[in-house]
């Protein structure tokens, strides 16, 4: 299946895409780094006037104005109709509101999976599925009303009905390899937590 990479701005992790997008100050984040870009989106705010000359030479960019009705990482979405996957880098910290709209992306569009070496966050439907087995903490959050069962964690669950309201889905753990989310009805949004951070 094919994938691709958005970096959206500083990050760490490992690049897991096959091809990758920079979305303004991610785009000079690739060029730091010697990443191949497909091409660079954003309205560049986030970078000088020389780093963005330097990106426009390297790569194919799609200039957005500053005053626009989308965000930068909204319009690289728009850019990615033809993959199965979207990994993104950068989307964890930074300000709270790039952060509550970048969530809000995640849960309309079950492709997308934040990545970061701390953690991780993707959505979930219907069916059986595993987590990591070196996650730390593990939430849950309904994106609609759904029914859940979980295995194999500290605190079980067995087809609980759930709504987006419900809250204490938070800082589960893992206990057992055979670990299962059932989801027998709605949508998850999942957020695994690999260890602390002090960043």
């Amino acid at each position: 299946m094919n994938s691709v990479n958005i970096i959206l701005r500083d990050f760490d992790g490992v690049l897991v895409g096959e091809d990758t997008i920079g979305v303004d100050r991610g785009a000079w984040i690739c060029v730091k780094q010697s990443i191949p870009m497909i091409c660079a989106c954003g309205d560049f705010d986030s970078v000088t006037q020389t780093q963005h000359e330097h990106i426009k030479m390297l790569t194919k960019t799609y200039q957005l104005p500053k005053i626009k009705d989308i965000t930068d990482f909204e319009y690289a979405l728009s850019l990615c109709k033809n993959y199965d996957h979207i990994y993104v880098y950068g989307a964890f910290g930074g300000r709270i509101d790039h952060l509550l709209v970048n969530i809000e992306l995640l849960k309309r569009d079950a492709r997308i999976h934040f990545v970061s070496d701390s953690q991780e966050a993707y959505t979930l439907g219907v069916g059986r599925h595993t987590i990591a087995k070196d996650t730390k903490y593990v939430s849950f959050i309904a994106i609609e009303d759904s029914v859940i069962s979980l295995d194999g964690f500290k605190y079980p669950l067995q087809k609980r009905s759930i709504t987006p309201r419900d809250l204490y889905l938070t800082s589960n753990e893992v206990i057992h390899n055979d670990h299962v989310i059932t989801i027998h009805k709605g949508r998850v949004c999942v957020l695994c937590i690999y260890h602390e951070t002090t960043k």
